[in-house]
């Protein structure tokens, strides 16, 4: 449960890092700094409100089921997004940028697989991923990458944050997910798989107690 809410938390930080780092923003990041620069929506609103209508679009359109992941997805990124950016310095410094930037990289690819381990529901683009893979046959890899593409050019319109970084977290961050996420499985649902084992393990004493008793 703990994994489910925090993954969230560290995305929207290393997403709302990003922003500050000069380098461009991560995916919908991109979108929603255009919307805050046009017409002053604060970014942790432009998520929730996107998130709630990807929400609503897959459910309706493919009854995507949901789970306590997605409550923690619709409150907390949006407002660990604005967190990062405004706890992230101001720099016009190069190496501050960079470190900004390789940090809000490792939180933003960790928190989406620290998510995914926990599997208590999916994001709201991802919620969308699955609902057009359900209707349209399209594989979610590929839905969401049109998803944060068309994300990206409606933000670069708006004049979003777009830089080496927002090309560089379309191919990078999958790696870095690649990385984390078996470790983090492996980490977050080893206690609960002995746990399991062991009261099943329980059943099968006692019947071959049973067995040996009566024959």
């Amino acid at each position: 449960m703990l994994a489910g809410f925090s993954g969230p938390v560290l995305l929207g930080l290393g997403s709302g890092i990003s922003i500050q780092a000069g380098f461009g923003s991560f995916g919908f990041s991109v979108l929603l700094d255009g919307l805050q620069l046009t017409f002053g929506l604060p970014l942790w609103f432009s998520q929730i409100m996107f998130t709630a209508i990807f929400y609503s679009i897959a459910w309706k359109w493919a009854r995507i089921p949901l789970g306590t992941g997605t409550i923690s997805s619709l409150l907390l990124i949006g407002p660990a997004i604005s967190l990062g950016a405004g706890l992230t310095p101001e720099t016009q410094l190069l190496v501050g940028n960079c470190i900004a930037f390789t940090c809000g990289s490792l939180l933003f690819a960790f928190g989406i697989s620290l998510a995914a381990a926990a599997a208590l529901g999916p994001d709201g683009v991802t919620a969308l991923s699955l609902a057009a893979e359900k209707r349209l046959h399209c594989p979610v890899p590929r839905s969401n990458l049109l998803l944060n593409a068309a994300a990206i050019m409606a933000g670069t319109t708006l004049g979003g944050n777009f830089g080496p970084a927002t090309l560089l977290g379309l191919l990078g961050t999958p790696l870095l997910i690649r990385l984390f996420l078996p470790t983090l499985r492996r980490l977050i649902h080893a206690p609960v798989d002995r746990h399991q084992a062991r009261g099943a393990s329980r059943p099968a004493t006692a019947e071959a107690t049973f067995s040996s008793t009566f024959n």
